[in-house]
């Protein structure tokens, strides 16, 4: 989650508070497994994600274009398969089937 301005002065801010589960919220469309990390290891992913705040490089750019850019900065660490997301496409097509199912 983060916050969004509609392009007046848009602000974007990686949301990293409360637990929020799926189930009880309208925001989220599914969900698409793309890796796995070790628990032992989550702290540092936390931290990798944490450093990789949204910014916008574009003016259509979007909270879409940030889980890629985060899904590489996570395959440089070896928690996702190099190549198993090829493009924002691919994922979104994913995104969708997960959403008609939940």
């Amino acid at each position: 989650n983060r916050h969004y301005s509609d392009g007046h002065g848009v602000i974007r801010k990686l949301y990293n508070g409360k637990v929020v589960h799926p189930e009880h919220t309208m925001k989220c469309l599914g969900g698409v497994n793309v890796g796995s990390v070790k628990k032992s290891e989550l702290k540092s992913l936390k931290e990798i994600l944490g450093a990789h705040q949204p910014a916008p490089k574009f003016n259509e750019w979007n909270c879409r274009d940030w889980v890629v850019e985060a899904i590489l900065c996570l395959q440089v660490n070896g928690w996702i398969s190099e190549g198993a997301i090829p493009s924002q496409d691919f994922l979104l097509t994913g995104l969708r089937e997960a959403s008609v199912q939940t």
